[in-house]
């Protein structure tokens, strides 16, 4: 928004739903909350139909996005009493599957970290790390067709390739790089 009006636009901070299009958001179901993003017209008249209230989407606070956003307080409320009275979240969820519009349980880091579908699309990867050892953190969430696999190595420790690259390009002897290490000018980690 910032940048297509040449800053004319400064968005701040809106707390649990975004500020150009509603109703995109985290809305409160029954034991969690629960991304919903249903902004454009046809996704949210998607929306009403899952809810079992189609006379929404021609309802005048809500026919329109600008409408929506005007109105926002009184659609969360209409969603949020919707999820309530769904039997579960899940069931919540599935329904709006089913209505293709898009919405997801909000996870904890926990949770997010034991999905096995984000395990698998390399978005949660496990790094052996030589110092703190192995530990979970988020993979690099985009995948290229000539490079499907992101590099396993980490980061080299400081002064870990020293010998290799003194003796191997510049033909220094075992010793002098040690002299070097000894005098402080070089520095390699312990491993």
């Amino acid at each position: 928004m910032y940048s297509l009006s040449a800053g004319a636009i400064k968005p701040g901070r809106t707390g649990h739903h975004i500020s150009y299009a509603a109703p995109c958001g985290i809305f409160k179901g029954r034991e969690r909350y629960i991304v919903i993003i249903a902004g454009i017209d046809h996704q949210f008249a998607q929306l009403c139909n899952a809810m079992s209230r189609p006379e929404l989407a021609n309802d005048d606070r809500f026919k329109t996005n600008q409408r929506r956003l005007d109105n926002l307080p009184e659609l969360i409320r209409v969603i949020e009493g919707w999820l309530a009275a769904m039997p579960s979240d899940e069931a919540a969820i599935e329904r709006l599957a089913e209505y293709r519009v898009p919405a997801a349980p909000v996870l904890s880091p926990d949770e997010a970290l034991k999905l096995p579908h984000l395990r698998q699309r390399g978005t949660v990867a496990t790094v052996d790390d030589p110092i703190l050892g192995s530990f979970d953190l988020p993979g690099f969430p985009l995948h290229f067709s000539s490079f499907p696999e992101p590099a396993g190595d980490g980061a080299p420790m400081l002064g870990q390739h020293n010998e290799e690259i003194l003796s191997g390009y510049l033909g220094y002897p075992r010793e002098r790089i040690r002299e070097l290490e000894r005098a402080g000018i070089l520095h390699c980690e312990p491993r």
